[in-house]
């Protein structure tokens, strides 16, 4: 196994274009309504599994419709779901996606089983087949965020694996005390630029990706949407734009944007490759409606 994928797992209701919310009792119609795998774990697991790496996801979903539709496309894209368990009297992680005639997105989210899950819930013996874990959606999973997180990323570097993390926002407005006994045991940090705002109190995204590193983290690469992405290591730092796409949908870019620095990580890129990797990835993902749709296959990738 090359990754180990752990965090939200969620049914994606993608609703385009959308300006404008009704009054209420009134209606407005759109374009179009569809139901798309969505999460940061399944997001990520499904570009990697497309890239060609062996990808699992570990999470938790409710005995419902849409984990069923879960489950039913992760094994349609070639993702080990063994390591998912289903929870009883708790629903499935939804979220409501509007998106609007720019490609850019609002969301209505219910944590529902994500919220749920606990250290105990996964099957961390899978660690001693893969060489890479990745956490994404942290602060969307109350029971596993925080100290949870930080042990089994810890357990991780101690098996010699490459650690990697993607946050979310922070409705709960905690940020960096929830996050900080995690960041010794993170190899690659990849927050949005707002995200790392939030964690880092800092503006300028060279002081937030200083500050990530001072924290232990090994690599930052921060996703700044329509600007690019900002990397940084230690004694070396790369600014990218993205490439020029026509924009549909910006759904799930920054998920694939994550599975294409993992992938160069795995395929043992240099630091700058994977960089770029990332942000070919994350540019291709806006060119379709949906988080899982446009995530680029390898012979995409290829191409560049």
């Amino acid at each position: 196994m090359d990754v180990i994928c752990i965090g939200i797992l969620v049914a994606d209701v993608i609703v385009k274009s959308v300006e404008n919310l009704p009054d209420a009792g009134k209606l407005e119609t759109v374009d179009s309504i569809t139901l798309s795998l969505g999460g940061c774990a399944a997001n990520t697991a499904v570009g990697l599994s497309r890239l060609g790496h062996d990808a699992s996801a570990l999470g938790a979903i409710g005995d419902d419709g849409f984990g069923d539709f879960i489950i039913d496309i992760l094994l349609d894209e070639g993702v080990d779901s063994a390591g998912i368990v289903r929870l009883e009297d708790v629903a499935t992680s939804v979220t409501d996606v509007l998106v609007d005639s720019q490609g850019e997105r609002r969301f209505l989210h219910f944590k529902g089983a994500n919220a749920i899950f606990t250290h105990d819930d996964l099957d961390l013996h899978l660690l001693d087949l893969s060489t890479h874990l990745h956490i994404g959606g942290t602060f969307l999973m109350d029971a596993f965020d925080g100290a949870n997180s930080a042990s089994v990323l810890r357990l991780a570097k101690e098996k010699g694996i490459t650690t990697s993390l993607d946050t979310a926002w922070d409705p709960s407005g905690v940020w960096y005390d929830l996050i900080e006994p995690m960041l010794e045991y993170v190899d690659i940090f990849l927050p949005s630029d707002e995200e790392a705002r939030m964690l880092s109190g800092e503006d300028n995204v060279r002081e937030m990706a200083r500050f990530f590193l001072a924290k232990g983290v090994r690599t930052v690469g921060i996703k700044c949407g329509s600007k690019g992405a900002y990397f940084r290591i230690e004694g070396d730092e790369l600014v990218l734009p993205p490439l020029d796409v026509d924009v549909v949908d910006t759904t799930g870019c920054g998920d694939a944007f994550c599975s294409g620095f993992i992938s160069g990580t795995i395929d043992g890129l240099s630091f700058r490759e994977c960089a770029k990797r990332a942000v070919i990835l994350g540019s291709l993902c806006a060119t379709g409606l949906g988080a899982t749709t446009s995530l680029p296959t390898r012979s995409q990738l290829d191409n560049y």
